[in-house]
Formats: structure tokens, sequence, C-alpha cells
């Protein structure tokens, strides 16, 4: 009678455990967002690219291609004067880094989920304007880049596709851009990306890409 009583006890200890560790293992992510249950709401699409602004140069610093040029005055010169600079073999160093991108793809592939139609366009034009702020920063840097639409995973075998060409990256950063401006609201803010953001920002890429092309011979000036 003792044994039956202990292999009782046993099984249904063993019974609590398994369901309080199918329960556990089964709850949500504590160090990421998950997409099933973000993305829901207007307060989540803000909440989640108000992230993005940290993509800006620091306040009170100077940005990197100014500390190149003749806006500020050097005892030496740097690579990219040189030009002698070369694609980093490092992971993550020299500005070749990807994982702002990756923030922003994961964003544009789940925002959508969200019922509020406005905001959907206001927050998914800010995305994309970050894209092409990204992307835009990435060509000035190394010229050729591989253009990456979507979010990449681990074993994905884009992660090591070549360089793409610079029209279509460019091209798609117009592209990008003139989403932003055709969704995001005019409205008047002294910190937050808006409509009239993205016009400032596209007069000055374009005319970055157009001298390039122009004095490059490139295709499509």
């Amino acid at each position: 009678m003792k044994k039956l009583i202990f292999y009782i006890t046993i099984i249904c200890v063993g019974i609590a455990l398994y369901s309080c560790q199918k329960d556990y293992l089964n709850r949500p992510p504590l160090d990421r967002l998950d997409a099933e249950t973000f993305f829901n709401s207007a307060t989540d699409l803000e909440v989640y690219t108000n992230g993005f602004y940290s993509h800006f140069p620091s306040y009170g610093t100077l940005d990197e291609h100014d500390d190149a040029s003749d806006n500020v005055v050097r005892s030496g010169l740097s690579t990219r004067v040189l030009g002698t600079r070369i694609v980093p073999v490092t992971r993550g160093t020299g500005g070749w880094s990807w994982t702002q991108l990756r923030s922003i793809n994961f964003f544009l592939e789940n925002y959508k989920k969200c019922p509020d139609e406005a905001a959907k366009k206001k927050f998914g034009g800010i995305a994309k304007f970050f894209r092409a702020y990204f992307y835009f920063d990435k060509v000035k840097t190394f010229g050729d880049v591989p253009w990456y639409g979507k979010e990449l995973r681990a074993g994905d075998e884009d992660l090591y596709k070549a360089q793409d060409s610079r029209i279509l990256v460019m091209d798609s950063v117009l592209a990008d851009i003139n989403f932003a401006i055709e969704n995001i609201p005019a409205e008047k803010s002294l910190n937050r990306v808006t409509k009239y953001t993205a016009l400032a920002f596209k007069a000055r890429l374009c005319l970055f890409e157009g001298t390039f092309r122009k004095y490059h011979n490139i295709e499509g000036y």
C-alpha cells in the first residue's frame, strides 16, 4: 500500500512539473518583441519606430563625413580623403554594420497587422524614411552595397550575396523616400520626422546622387 501511494505521488508530481514546464516554455520571450502579440495598435507602431531616432548622429558631435571634409581642420588625413579605405573584414567595424537595417525591415514585415490605417501610413512612412537614410549613408561610405528589402534570419543565403548595382540601390532609396513623403502627415515637429523632413532629405539625396551620376557618366542621370 505504501508503495502504491509512493508511485501515485511520483506520477502526480511529474504531471504537475510537466504542466508548469510546458506553460513556462510557451510564454512570450522576454528578450525581444514577439510579432504575434505586438504591432496591434498605433501605440505599438509609435513605440517601435521611436527606436529609429537613435540612428541619427548624436547631438553635439561632428558627422563622420564632415570629419573628413574642409569643415574642420585635422593634423592628419583620413583614409577617406587618401582614398585608401577598404570595406572592413570584421563584422560591425568601420561602419559595416547592418543591425539598424534588420530592425527596420522587421518592422516593415509586421506593421501591417495594425488595424489603424492612419497609423500604418504614418509609421510605415517613417520606417521607410529611416531605411532610405540608412542606405544613403552606406552608399556615401562604401559605394556599391547589397540591397536588403526583407528581414534576414540565420541561414538565409542572402546573407552572403554580392553587392547590388548602385542604380538598383539608389532607385530603391528613392522609392522609399517617395513613399515616406506620400504617407507621413504634414505636421510640424522639432524632434520627429515629418513630411517636411522627408522632402528636405529627398532634395539632399537627389542632389548628391544626381551629381555623382553626372560626373561618373552613370546611366539614369
